[in-house]
């Protein structure tokens, strides 16, 4: 004895199929790309309000006179952004600038983001897509 034909069965794949469709939406994503201006390896934790996405992003270190561009995909909310500079003699152990505070960004589009060293201020803020960090509260 049969349970299922052949017809029921993709009937039921099909009720089984739409209801796990039902709850999923999707995901929007933009690109976050960390320019590295400050002379050593640097990290951006990034932290959404209810904990519920977390990222720790590392950039290396640029040579005198040059930068280091890396980009990143990640979901677009609001984090939570805060920037550690990691100490030569001992990479393994982060510090956080004194000058650089937790900072909200708002990722709602593509952001580039410039890193400047750390107890030197940026020069000016940018474009709006660009932001320099360490001088602004809200990145937008």
């Amino acid at each position: 004895m049969r349970l299922f034909n052949g017809t029921k069965l993709y009937y039921l794949l099909i009720v089984v199929l739409a209801a796990s469709l039902i709850g999923a939406r999707r995901t929007e994503l933009a690109s976050l790309t960390i320019r590295n201006k400050s002379g050593q390896q640097i990290a951006v934790r990034l932290i959404t309000p209810d904990h519920s996405v977390f990222y720790y992003l590392t950039v290396p270190a640029n040579e005198p006179h040059t930068f280091v561009d890396k980009t990143f995909t990640i979901t677009k909310t609001a984090y939570a952004m805060r920037l550690y500079y990691y100490l030569p003699s001992d990479p393994a152990t982060g510090y956080e600038c004194p000058e650089a505070r937790n900072t909200r960004l708002v990722a709602g589009r593509n952001i580039r983001i410039t890193v400047t060293p750390c107890f030197k201020l940026p020069v000016n803020r940018g474009e709006p897509t660009q932001i320099k960090f360490g001088r602004w509260r809200c990145v937008r």
